[in-house]
């Protein structure tokens, strides 16, 4: 009989190598984070934060990579975002924010 793997299971995709978050899945709960802004980085699967945890939405978009599995810098975007907003200050856009409710 085959057994297939608990998908809440954080421990086989939290710190997965990866290059886009398409290889975290599943999207809504993980993401594919890179240290810096720059091309050519791979990554390591995060997952994504809850209120008043440090958050992004900073993705690096390229040709492989040009839509919503773009890798993100530095850390994911937070949980449920229809309900939680990563929110930062203005003057500080390079620096993470924090998961708040909108």
């Amino acid at each position: 009989a085959c057994t297939e793997l608990d998908s809440a299971s954080k421990g086989h995709i939290v710190g997965r190598p990866c290059q886009g978050s398409d290889e975290c899945e599943p999207f809504t709960k993980y993401c594919c984070v890179i240290p810096e802004y720059r091309h050519g980085l791979n990554g390591k699967c995060q997952e994504r934060p809850g209120l008043r945890q440090p958050c992004s939405i900073t993705m690096l978009r390229s040709n492989l990579y040009n839509n919503y599995y773009a890798p993100y810098v530095k850390a994911c975007p937070c949980t449920d975002p229809k309900r939680n907003v990563c929110y930062r200050s203005y003057n500080k856009r390079k620096e993470l924010g924090v998961c708040q409710r909108w």
